[in-house]
Protein backbone atom coordinates (compact mmCIF):
# COMPACT_ATOMS: atom_id res chain seq x y z
CA UNK A 1 0.00 0.00 0.00
CA UNK A 2 1.66 3.24 -1.14
CA UNK A 3 -1.19 5.72 -0.35
CA UNK A 4 -3.17 7.01 2.27
CA UNK A 5 -6.19 8.85 -0.09
CA UNK A 6 -8.08 7.74 -1.10
CA UNK A 7 -7.89 5.19 1.74
CA UNK A 8 -7.62 1.73 0.57
CA UNK A 9 -10.37 0.22 2.86
CA UNK A 10 -11.02 -2.78 0.60
CA UNK A 11 -7.27 -4.08 0.33
CA UNK A 12 -6.50 -3.31 3.69
CA UNK A 13 -9.67 -5.15 5.04
CA UNK A 14 -8.88 -8.26 3.24
CA UNK A 15 -5.34 -8.50 4.11
CA UNK A 16 -6.13 -7.31 7.88
CA UNK A 17 -8.31 -10.33 7.81
CA UNK A 18 -5.57 -12.77 7.20
CA UNK A 19 -4.76 -12.19 10.12
CA UNK A 20 -7.01 -11.30 13.10
CA UNK A 21 -5.11 -12.23 15.73
CA UNK A 22 -2.40 -10.07 14.81
CA UNK A 23 -0.90 -7.14 17.00
CA UNK A 24 -1.78 -4.10 14.74
CA UNK A 25 1.47 -1.09 15.15
CA UNK A 26 1.04 1.83 13.56
CA UNK A 27 4.77 3.30 13.54
CA UNK A 28 5.57 6.71 12.28
CA UNK A 29 8.55 9.18 12.91
CA UNK A 30 6.37 12.30 13.60
CA UNK A 31 5.30 13.32 16.57
CA UNK A 32 1.77 12.17 17.40
CA UNK A 33 0.27 15.23 16.04
CA UNK A 34 1.78 15.08 13.13
CA UNK A 35 2.38 12.30 10.42
CA UNK A 36 -0.42 10.25 9.40
CA UNK A 37 -1.69 9.03 13.19
CA UNK A 38 -4.57 11.58 13.27
CA UNK A 39 -5.40 10.23 10.10
CA UNK A 40 -5.31 6.55 10.03
CA UNK A 41 -6.42 5.79 13.39
CA UNK A 42 -10.06 6.28 13.36
CA UNK A 43 -9.93 4.32 10.12
CA UNK A 44 -7.69 1.41 11.50
CA UNK A 45 -10.28 0.67 14.46
CA UNK A 46 -13.56 0.51 11.96
CA UNK A 47 -11.67 -2.28 9.79
CA UNK A 48 -10.47 -4.18 12.74
CA UNK A 49 -13.97 -3.85 14.24
CA UNK A 50 -15.37 -4.82 11.00
CA UNK A 51 -13.46 -7.71 10.35
CA UNK A 52 -13.51 -8.74 13.86
CA UNK A 53 -10.40 -8.28 14.43
CA UNK A 54 -9.05 -9.58 18.25
CA UNK A 55 -7.47 -5.72 18.91
CA UNK A 56 -10.17 -3.13 18.00
CA UNK A 57 -7.09 -0.25 17.63
CA UNK A 58 -3.60 -0.34 16.47
CA UNK A 59 -1.25 0.00 18.65
CA UNK A 60 0.46 3.76 18.21
CA UNK A 61 4.42 3.91 18.52
CA UNK A 62 6.21 7.18 17.40
CA UNK A 63 7.28 9.94 19.17
CA UNK A 64 5.49 11.88 21.66
CA UNK A 65 3.57 15.19 20.66
CA UNK A 66 5.53 18.12 19.69
CA UNK A 67 5.41 21.50 18.55
CA UNK A 68 8.69 20.96 16.33
CA UNK A 69 9.44 17.53 13.77
CA UNK A 70 12.91 17.69 14.81
CA UNK A 71 14.59 17.09 18.05
CA UNK A 72 17.44 19.22 17.28
CA UNK A 73 20.30 17.13 18.13
CA UNK A 74 21.57 14.34 15.40
CA UNK A 75 22.35 12.28 18.84
CA UNK A 76 18.97 12.41 20.30
CA UNK A 77 17.25 11.65 16.73
CA UNK A 78 19.36 8.68 16.51
CA UNK A 79 18.47 7.98 20.25
CA UNK A 80 14.82 7.80 19.34
CA UNK A 81 14.78 6.71 16.51
CA UNK A 82 16.21 2.79 17.66
CA UNK A 83 13.92 3.39 20.37
CA UNK A 84 11.12 3.46 17.75
CA UNK A 85 12.35 0.07 15.66
CA UNK A 86 12.61 -1.70 18.78
CA UNK A 87 9.36 -0.91 20.57
CA UNK A 88 7.48 -1.01 17.00
CA UNK A 89 9.40 -4.72 15.90
CA UNK A 90 10.88 -5.98 19.12
CA UNK A 91 6.97 -7.47 20.83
Amino acid sequence: MSRLYPFPADLLSRELARHPAAENVWCQEEPQNMGAWAFIDRRLERLLTQIGADADRALYVGRPEAAATAVGSMKRHAEEQADLLARALVR
